[in-house]
């Protein structure tokens, strides 16, 4: 298995990030935006006062050993679990065409620092294929990586808004 983290602090409060995180407009525009998803879709599964259980399903170019396929798509599924009270989410990704034998997966973790916000990122990347399985977590990952501007981009364009 192979991560990155990444760690920003942002000029807003954590109860104001949350709500951002959350909002499934915010979902779609950092599914289709940032991550490149054709189409993306958010469900809510369950909320309490404490929780919230979303799924975004994403409609996108298919991907395989060598990369991205544009002459096919696939269905693929984010599942998020947050933790509203303490501001953390597990989520995992479900890609339709690999079963098992691919495990991506993350948290998000907002911090209070004094009015401001720190958030923190971790994309895991597990790939259970003999030999060349540890290679693909890192291509994944450095894909993921050179991505990553645009996520930022999504949040700051959401942060102006709040």
């Amino acid at each position: 298995m192979n991560t990155i983290k990444k760690t920003r602090t942002l000029d807003i409060s954590r109860e104001k990030l949350i709500n951002i995180l959350t909002n499934p407009e915010f979902e779609v525009a950092r599914e289709t935006k940032a991550n490149g998803s054709l189409e993306a879709k958010v469900k809510e599964l369950s909320r309490t006062d404490s929780t919230l259980e979303y799924e975004i399903q994403v409609k996108e170019y298919a991907k395989g050993v060598t990369g991205i396929d544009k002459s096919k798509t696939e269905n693929n599924t984010y599942t998020y679990k947050w933790d509203l009270k303490n501001f953390k989410a597990d989520w995992t990704y479900k890609m339709s065409s690999h079963g098992g034998s691919v495990k991506v997966f993350g948290s998000i973790i907002i911090s209070d620092k004094g009015g401001k916000s720190q958030l923190d990122n971790a994309v895991n990347v597990e790939i259970k294929i003999p030999l060349i399985g540890g290679k693909i977590e890192k291509k994944v990952l450095s894909e993921i990586e050179n991505g990553w501007p645009n996520y930022d981009r999504i949040v700051d364009e959401w942060l102006q808004k709040a």
